[in-house]
């Protein structure tokens, strides 16, 4: 299943419970994040957005060497999803397609809005095929050890068995399904 497959399986998932998923609009709290995760069988839709601010420290442009390096490294550990979510070994997951947004890219044909600096967010998902689905009961998230400044997930979980929102927090990092 291609990324764009992955999405509409979410938009379809979460549309069955528009309640649960109303809380999924964010509004830009610092320390807080949004984990949207979809599951259908074996495939798995993990989607994270929350302020620039959670994983850098800033959330205007990189201004100093200091806050490119910032970047590009909390950009790097979100390319590598295995540092970012703990699946199951038994769930015999493998990573099918990740996209990590750059957050001061230029979008084609999109007009620049200078308030857009001030409240950047970094936007991320990750699609997963788990051949032992009946294994995948749950994950941890490991975010909160590589960024500090991130004292909270609102999760919404959308599958199989119903929609569900959960509230993590680095002592507490554990999805159910």
């Amino acid at each position: 299943m291609n990324m764009t497959n992955a999405l509409l399986l979410f938009a379809a998932c979460t549309s069955l419970a528009p309640t649960a998923m109303a809380a999924t609009g964010h509004a830009h709290e610092h320390g807080v994040a949004s984990l949207n995760v979809a599951r259908s069988g074996g495939s798995l839709l993990i989607e994270l957005d929350g302020p620039l601010d959670n994983f850098v420290g800033f959330e205007h442009a990189p201004r100093n060497a200091e806050q490119k390096r910032r970047l590009a490294d909390a950009l790097a550990i979100l390319r590598e999803p295995a540092r970012v979510v703990n699946l199951p070994a038994a769930a015999a997951c493998r990573l099918v397609d990740a996209a990590v947004a750059e957050p001061f890219a230029e979008k084609p044909g999109a007009a620049h809005d200078a308030g857009d600096e001030n409240h950047a967010d970094l936007e991320a998902n990750w699609h997963f095929e788990c051949a032992n689905a009946a294994a995948l009961d749950g994950f941890e998230v490991t975010l909160f050890k590589h960024f500090p400044r991130l004292g909270k997930l609102r999760v919404q979980v959308a599958g199989d068995g119903g929609q569900s929102a959960q509230t993590l927090r680095p002592a507490s990092a554990q999805v159910g399904f």
